[in-house]
């Protein structure tokens, strides 16, 4: 029994010994196979760089930067402070250590987990490792209350050795030098670092931090930290503008800050868009202020892809010191520099692909021929017949000869009747592409220096057919460097913009309006015409182009000049140069007959040359002396005090020729008739001078105030009203810096605004207004002679002022929950009590009367914007932001107190708002129609019953009318997502509008797939032909199909529809590729991605409108908007 123990035990033993050689076995193995992938990545990993007079701990960062290697030594022990001089192309580490540390008694060694030890030659590397392995620091992370703080993110600085703290606040990370200083950082907390210093226990007690109070913000005439604002500045974050398939900023900007409202007008290639600050500022326009570099510029034409910031001066507090030139708001850009020592190249592009967003569903020939057979036989008249619509089912007919008795609207012009199925939407609106791509180097020393060049190329929707087009090259050059070290600096700005826009003559009109019974060709291989109205494609082919090419040049430069600590003295000097050159070729364009003869011969009058040529110039001087101190400790002051000067030059010449030989070869004007040549001259200047200055003062960054003031005196007015000055006041408590408010840990930031200002417009007026001024633009006989007079066009007045636009606002900002949620909430008032608006007088005057400051425009409105930053373990960050907006405006005093149908500015009422009558659904009997208010002697059932309002048995305009309601949009809201997980990136921005009324309907006549005309030849959309008025649908949305009624198609509540939207403006997914295989090729960083714009949209509205574009009737017959997928590439190096 002994014996069979003992080898029981013995055989466990044997076992144990077996066990652990396995396991010696296969550590050596790992290890060894650890050691060969070191050596591999060691030997594969090349670097590429050079370095002149740096440390030698300079080059083992930058060696850090390009790959994963990270190194360990003993300052005491190896020299790295040392100063080398090392140029290395396509070299492995170990070769450029080697080169780095020859003669110097040091050696390395490359870990397996990429780490690589120096140490002297004198020292074992065993006892390094060991001491390594020994060296682990643990610790507790707490906040200010003393509670364990999870998910903190513990670094070694300059590495990427790291962890994060569990659920209890511990933390635990091993082999960290003695020198080396430990990094902590956590969502809504401030960074903390503590130097390790032979410490094997470090706890750290970290405090809450308001994220982006200490971000700089421009503002005006300086920039200024964003916790001491007191006036409303929105930040636009740059990044959420760039990597867009978009044309201009303006069209980016959509959805970004609450209170800016973006709207487009059109989609045509390089079109731009409208913004609107805090709604209407008068009748007579919003001028936005854009300073890029502040010097006045475009949006239309700066690259997004140099945009380093923007601000947004939304309330007179901030915006107040531009004066006249900032009543409807000021957007500041700020272009990128470098901020790297290392030379930097970017490059990105863009690919993308185009498809109108939103486009009606247009009826078949033979769905047409049943809606006007319907609509014709509610007036008694023939409309297809059926061999006629045999004809259209046959799609080898395209032209019957006309029958006895047809109506002539369905005929050709000689009298052929149209028998195909075309869908002209779909055949002319082709998809588009679009590409761009943006180049630039940058370097940071002595001499700062950035240099970029832009390209874009935005194909349209009729480039099958026509010119249509926009290619915009850009190009920037900025510099900055010391004229004298730390006194005096120079920072140069240069840019220049090449844009060409290829145009047509295509009327989108008649693409909408052309009925699919009409063929392209007749039999003969001729364009048909569609009685007055043109064949879409050959008027593209065939009636000519237009083209516009824009030369611009903006440059600046800034002398800065510190005359003592805290007093410096500013200049700058800025100009921009505009050459515009627009030509148009107009060609003629042949009628033909259904039996192959033209039925107009082309004459040479028809071919006529166009030429605009417009050279716009505009300087600028800027002189302002800025004295910035802090006294005692607590108290911050800084006085403002500056000059400028404006000036501005406009002339353009024109010049018109017809009779042009070689048709359009060659069209230029010398080959047109000199004899019917046409010319003119339009030109005009402005200037302004000003004065302006700013007061701030701070105690403790608790209690804030700021004055502004700016003197403007204008060419635009008369000598006694030229000079005016705007004041602004803004006050602001940081009441979470008040010690009762900091007891209750909620608040990392709490702080109230309020401020009061003026601010100046003179949109109102022309360059000229206040002197007399004669048009010669007439003759009379004197004897055998034409003696040319002169007529004065208009009453001059020199009592005319300035709009004076007064602006109240209170704000609140807000962050809690360390930092996380941020909350700005604003209510302002802005009031035009000055408006320029015209007077009416009696007509015997025979003149016209200039404008006075009769009128008052009165807005009221709100804005919020919450932000949520947070992170989930080490990887995975987001953010979400939300904004939204609403306004109503009053035209509190007006001069005109009436009102009749349509869209008209009524004193008491918005400004954009419409008047009509009210409607009580459809006559159901023709008897109801007949015994109802007098309408229309045609009216019978089917037909929209309006409301007689006055009970005097007639439906008359005003009697009848109403006020409906408004165009303009309300609630609008933009909620933007952004998320990163390790290499992955995604964006998306929703954009919408909560509340608008569009009238779909347009009384004057034109058509838009929804008002039938007096003729009986255009195309309408297939929700009209799916849901008219007929006796077994009497719920119907539109009345019975009539030719010639146009009664029912009077502005009334019948035809306004739900414009609110919900639309996915912008969605991006990229990824970063490893850095560890960039660097093999040198190569920063390079990002791919896919990306939408206008992706889908929730709507009410018809399927023939998009309820973003910006007139109120819907915009059906413009150039659509576009729906956009791309790719993308950005890559540094």
């Amino acid at each position: 029994m002994k014996k069979n123990v003992l080898i029981f035990f013995q055989d466990i033993g044997r076992r144990q010994k077996l066990l652990l050689k396995m396991k010696l076995t296969l550590l050596i193995l790992f290890l060894a196979f650890m050691q060969l992938s070191a050596s591999v990545y060691s030997q594969t990993t090349r670097f590429s760089f050079d370095m002149n007079r740096k440390q030698v701990v300079e080059v083992l960062r930058e060696i850090e930067e390009q790959s994963n290697f990270r190194f360990f030594y003993q300052r005491e022990q190896v020299n790295v402070e040392r100063v080398v001089s090392i140029s290395v192309q396509q070299n492995t580490v170990d070769e450029i250590l080697s080169a780095l540390f020859e003669n110097q008694g040091i050696r390395y060694k490359v870990l397996d987990n990429d780490l690589i030890v120096l140490t002297p030659e004198t020292k074992d590397f065993s006892s390094v490792l060991d001491a390594l392995q020994d060296k682990k620091i643990t610790g507790t992370v707490t906040d200010e209350n003393k509670e364990p703080l999870p998910g903190v993110t513990v670094l070694v600085k300059g590495t990427t050795q790291g962890t994060i703290t569990d659920a209890d606040g511990n933390f635990s990370i091993s082999g960290v030098p003695d020198d080396a200083t430990l990094q902590f950082s956590f969502v809504g907390m401030e960074t903390t670092e503590m130097a390790v210093a032979g410490q094997s226990v470090i706890n750290v007690e970290m405090v809450s931090g308001a994220i982006g109070l200490d971000e700089i913000v421009a503002i005006g005439y300086g920039t200024q930290k964003k916790v001491n604002l007191t006036g409303s500045v929105a930040i636009i974050d740059e990044e959420t503008l760039q990597n867009r398939p978009v044309t201009n900023v303006s069209s980016a900007m959509q959805g970004l800050s609450p209170g800016v409202v973006v709207t487009s007008t059109n989609g045509r290639p390089g079109a731009g868009s409208t913004i609107t600050v805090r709604g209407n500022t008068s009748v007579n326009g919003n001028p936005l202020l854009v300073l890029i570099d502040g010097v006045e510029g475009t949006l239309n034409t700066v690259n997004p892809d140099d945009i380093a910031s923007m601000s947004v001066l939304k309330d007179a507090a901030s915006a107040a010191i531009y004066g006249s030139r900032a009543a409807g708001g000021v957007i500041l850009i700020t272009t990128k520099n470098a901020k790297s020592e290392k030379t930097q190249f970017s490059y990105s592009n863009n690919f993308a692909v185009r498809t109108p967003t939103r486009m009606p569903q247009t009826n078949s020939g033979l769905e047409h021929a049943i809606l006007w057979n319907a609509a014709y036989a509610s007036v008694g008249k023939i409309g297809y017949s059926d061999a006629h619509i045999a004809a259209i089912k046959d799609p080898s007919v395209s032209v019957i000869p006309v029958e006895a008795g047809a109506t002539v609207a369905f005929a050709s012009l000689d009298n052929w009747l149209h028998a195909s199925d075309v869908n002209w939407l779909g055949m002319m609106f082709d998809q588009s592409n679009y590409q761009s791509h943006n180049l630039s180097i940058a370097k940071a020393g002595d001499v700062n220096y950035r240099i970029s060049v832009g390209y874009i190329d935005d194909g349209g929707f009729f480039e099958k057919w026509a010119p249509d087009s926009y290619k915009r090259i850009n190009g920037r050059v900025n510099v900055e460097t010391d004229l004298i070290d730390k006194i005096l600096s120079l920072d140069v700005k240069l840019a220049y913009a090449n844009e060409n826009t290829a145009g047509n003559n295509i009327d989108v009109n008649n693409i909408y309006r052309t009925p699919p019974t009409m063929p392209v060709k007749d039999t003969n291989g001729n364009y048909l015409r569609y009685r007055m109205q043109g064949n879409a494609i050959q008027e593209a082919k065939e009636r000519g182009e237009n083209s516009t090419i824009n030369n611009r040049f903006d440059g600046n430069f800034k002398l800065t000049l510190k005359i003592m600590d805290g007093l410096t003295f500013t200049s700058l000097n800025g100009g921009r140069f505009n050459f515009q050159q627009e030509n148009n070729y107009s060609n003629f364009v042949a009628k033909w007959m259904a039996d192959g003869t033209m039925r107009a011969q082309p004459s040479p009058s028809n071919y006529s040359v166009t030429r605009y040529s417009t050279q716009y110039n505009y300087m600028s001087t800027q002189n302002y002396i800025t004295f910035d101190k802090t006294l005692a400790t607590n108290h911050k002051l800084t006085l403002m005090l500056g000059q400028s000067a404006e000036s501005a030059k406009s002339d353009q010449l024109y010049a018109w020729r017809n009779e042009i030989v070689g048709s359009n070869i060659l069209p230029a004007l010398n080959l047109g008739n000199a004899d019917n040549a046409r010319n003119g001259n339009s030109l005009y200047e402005w200037a302004l001078s000003s004065y302006f200055g700013r007061f701030n003062y701070n105690f403790k960054e608790k209690y804030l105030f700021e004055a502004n003031f700016r003197s403007d005196a204008s060419s635009r007015f008369s000598e006694k009203n030229q000079r005016v000055l705007f004041p602004s006041f803004s006050a602001g408590w940081r009441l979470s810096e008040e010690e009762f408010v900091k007891n209750w840990g909620v608040f990392q930031n709490l702080k109230l605004r309020a401020s009061w200002g003026q601010m100046g417009n003179q949109s109102g007026l022309g360059y000229y207004d206040h002197i007399p001024v004669y048009s010669f633009n007439g003759t009379y006989p004197m004897g055998d002679n034409l003696v040319q007079w002169a007529t004065q066009e208009q009453l001059a007045s020199a009592d005319r002022t300035w709009e004076t636009i007064e602006t109240s606002n209170i704000g609140i900002d807000m962050q809690v929950l360390n930092s996380r949620l941020n909350v700005t909430g604003d209510y302002y008032t802005k009031k035009n009590k000055d408006m320029l608006i015209s007077t009416v007088v009696p007509s015997i005057i025979g003149i016209t009367v200039p404008t006075g400051n009769y009128g008052t425009l009165e807005v009221k409105g709100w804005e919020v914007a919450v932000s949520w930053n947070d992170k989930i373990g080490t990887d995975f960050n987001y953010g979400l932001r939300f904004n939204i907006s609403d306004q109503k405006d009053e035209l509190v005093k007006y001069n005109v107190t009436e009102f009749s149908r349509g869209l008209m500015r009524v004193q008491g009422y918005p400004m954009a708002a419409v008047f009509g009558y009210r409607t009580d659904g459809y006559f159901a009997t023709d008897a109801e129609a007949k015994s109802h208010a007098y309408i229309n002697a045609n009216a019978t059932a089917g037909d929209i019953k309006y409301l007689d309002l006055n009970d005097d048995d007639k439906i008359t305009s005003p009697n009848d009318v109403v006020y409906l309601g408004e165009t303009s949009p309300h609630y609008v809201w933009g909620f933007n997502i952004d998320a990163s997980y390790k290499n992955f990136d995604f964006q998306a921005l929703f954009q919408g509008v909560g509340k608008r009324m569009i009238s779909i309907n347009q009384e004057s006549g034109d058509p838009n797939l929804i008002n039938q005309t007096q003729n009986g030849w255009d195309n309408y959309s297939y929700t009209y032909h799916n849901d008219y008025w007929t006796p077994d649908n009497t719920n119907a949305r539109f009345p019975r199909p009539t030719v010639g009624q146009g009664f029912n198609y009077w502005y009334s509540d019948h035809w306004l529809e739900d414009g609110a939207y919900l639309r996915l403006k912008n969605i991006q997914l990229g990824y970063s590729l490893p850095k560890s295989l960039l660097s093999q090729v040198h190569i920063d960083n390079c990002r791919i991605y896919v990306s939408g714009e206008n992706v889908f949209e929730v709507t009410n509205l018809l399927d023939a409108f998009d309820p973003e574009i910006g007139n109120g009737r819907g915009g059906s017959i413009i150039y659509p908007l576009k729906r956009t997928y791309s790719v993308g590439l950005n890559i540094r190096f």
